[in-house]
């Protein structure tokens, strides 16, 4: 069969072409690298077109597509974390390949288009896997694939043309993707086909570079061949265990929660303040802080391209004397200064607030739209839509751009952030001026604020901090005990009806009522003295000194002191300067931004 087969195709002559390379002083370890390379890049050929059989190609489906793969397809989170990890191992492995040759001087005479080749390659690589990073439309990839094109766009001249061709128009969007899958699954797939077949073929023409003192010969099989396939498999376990890495709070875990990572879908209207490129190009991001205004062309395309300028002579710069050394001496200095800028990058992140801020929401989304879909599947308008309608993704940074120039939410801005202000050139955190919503509309929070109105955390910066509520608790709070405090407060958030634990308690509920309306036995005065109530057991002059409590602490009540606290029912000419935000709010933000507040502090978040 063998023979019959060989006297058609001649495939013998292609085996013996292929296993019986000829290897001066035998088989190292230091040559496994090109074959380790053109392993992953068959891995990422394969699990590639796997993917491809589920991923739909637009802003309205790709998210969904991929946690289609990550959480339903059957391996899908294993093929996707095999994919994503060796876009990783190739560029470290290239960087691997072109160090070993570089010293090994493979780059001179007669290898030079060869060296040129391999550059070549490098820069498909880092194209495909720039182009692939975009495809989840994800935060993560949205908002670093913006970092890195607008670097593009800093080229003089042809700069904006060509980020506009890339983006297929003025901004993100379905061109954008389709052109980066065009670009990631066909075109550069092919490109990086031709270069290694092209690569592969001058290599052979010219053979191993071997040390001078190499002695003896041997071939590819079997010594180098065994060397390859340990260095391959081990290049698998490494991908492998990395696809089934569920991250250091998870630990070690293969399935859905592992893998490559997948954030909440990509938002054009929120920007993030965590936008990075991916690892491999943050020296050029942190190098890029270096050359401010309109100096940044400089470390953007000037120098990179001397660099390169400099690799791409590194065969005519060997000809001279200590020209070799000058070529490894450039290549450990330009690898050393990237290194230590991507360090630096990485330090600067860690001591930045307001980044660190940005990585917790962005997580803590990711967590909330995993965590709809799965209780509630995707809808079909999509999982961004979903995330719109959802309260805790929408309340935080509603009430940050809205409510945080005043109030705090546990002492942040309800996003996990301080809130800050340049003066000098330098941040300086705020304090605030209006009281900490934490906890609002639950007891708990109307019992502390009872007990001391005047603290900081509730009228101690405002108009009313020597007002009528602060002198009323000064002269009653004393006559009463912690159990009629308790009692007034469940009643004021509980008189609607709302079927809360404490409401069940009717004993509380009726020394509430009784407090609440005529005071107690020590004297201590009822809140009807100032405020309103509308329930059929409370009685006394309900005076309109103070804001109406009918339905304190409901969505509704809470939404009109947003819209127009100075309405007769609220403070009305006592306003303390909060703003209207009839003209500010929509209603459907005013709904999201009340439900979470009241979500929120039922929880206890």
């Amino acid at each position: 069969m063998s023979d019959w087969l060989d006297r058609r195709t001649g495939y013998r002559r292609l085996v013996s072409w292929l296993l019986y390379e000829s290897i001066p002083g035998g088989a190292r370890w230091r040559y496994v690298w090109g074959s380790t390379l053109v392993f992953t890049f068959l891995l990422q050929f394969l699990t590639g077109l796997l993917l491809w059989t589920a991923y739909s190609p637009s802003i309205r489906s790709a998210w969904e597509s991929v946690y289609f793969i990550q959480h339903q397809m059957e391996l899908g989170w294993f093929i996707r974390g095999l994919h994503h990890y060796a876009s990783h191992a190739m560029i470290v492995l290239l960087v691997f390949h072109l160090v070993q040759v570089v010293i090994a001087g493979a780059y001179r005479s007669p290898r030079e288009i060869n060296w040129w080749f391999g550059l070549l390659l490098l820069g498909l690589v880092l194209g495909t896997a720039l182009t692939g990073y975009l495809l989840p439309w994800d935060e993560r990839g949205y908002w670093a694939t913006q970092v890195t094109t607008k670097i593009l766009g800093i080229v003089p001249l042809v700069g904006p043309t060509l980020e506009r061709l890339l983006l297929g128009g003025p901004t993100y969007g379905h061109h954008t993707l389709t052109r980066f899958f065009a670009l990631h699954a066909g075109i550069l797939p092919a490109l990086l086909v031709l270069a290694t077949v092209l690569h592969v073929v001058l290599f052979r023409r010219h053979g191993v570079t071997h040390p001078g003192d190499a002695k003896g010969e041997d071939y590819f099989w079997p010594r180098q061949a065994l060397l390859d396939g340990l260095a391959c498999l081990t290049v698998m376990v490494v991908l492998a265990a990395l696809a089934g890495w569920g991250g250091s709070e998870r630990g070690f875990v293969f399935g859905p929660e592992g893998g490559a990572p997948l954030d909440a879908p990509a938002d054009p209207s929120r920007p993030s303040p965590s936008a990075r490129p991916e690892w491999y190009l943050l020296f050029l991001y942190q190098f890029l802080k270096y050359f401010p205004g309109r100096s940044e062309v400089i470390g953007a395309v000037v120098i990179p391209s001397f660099v390169l300028a400099l690799m791409l002579c590194f065969p005519f710069l060997s000809r001279f004397r200590r020209g070799h050394a000058l070529c490894v001496g450039i290549t450990f200095a330009t690898l050393t200064g990237a290194l230590l800028l991507t360090v630096a990058a990485i330090r600067e992140d860690q001591t930045r607030p307001m980044y660190q801020a940005g990585l917790a929401a962005a997580e803590k989304r990711t967590d909330r739209v995993l965590e709809l879909a799965r209780e509630n599947g995707i809808p079909p308008d999509g999982a961004l839509a979903m995330l719109h309608r959802d309260p805790q993704t929408q309340g935080p940074p509603l009430f940050r751009d809205n409510c945080s120039v005043c109030h705090r939410w546990d002492g942040h801005d309800g996003t996990g952030a301080q809130v800050t202000e340049v003066r000098n050139g330098e941040s300086v955190a705020v304090a605030a001026s209006a009281s900490d919503l934490a906890g609002f509309g639950t007891p708990q929070w109307v019992a502390e604020f009872l007990r001391d109105p005047s603290s900081e955390r509730f009228f101690g910066k405002t108009r009313h901090r020597e007002g009528t509520m602060v002198q009323w608790a000064r002269k009653n709070i004393p006559l009463m005990t912690e159990r009629e405090i308790e009692a007034v407060s469940a009643f004021v958030i509980h008189q609607t009806g709302d079927p809360k634990p404490a409401a069940a308690d009717p004993e509380l509920m009726a020394l509430g009522v009784r407090v609440f309306s005529s005071g107690n036995s020590e004297g201590a005065q009822g809140c009807v003295m100032c405020h309103q109530l509308d329930h059929p057991e409370v009685s006394g002059p309900g005076m309109a000194l103070g804001p109406d409590l009918t339905g304190y602490g409901s969505p509704e009540w809470l939404g009109g002191i947003i819209m127009d606290s100075s309405q007769p029912r609220f403070y009305g000419s006592q306003n303390s300067g909060m703003p209207k935000f009839a003209h500010r709010l929509r209603n459907q933000e005013l709904q999201l931004l009340t439900d979470w507040i009241l979500e929120e502090s039922a929880t206890g978040k």
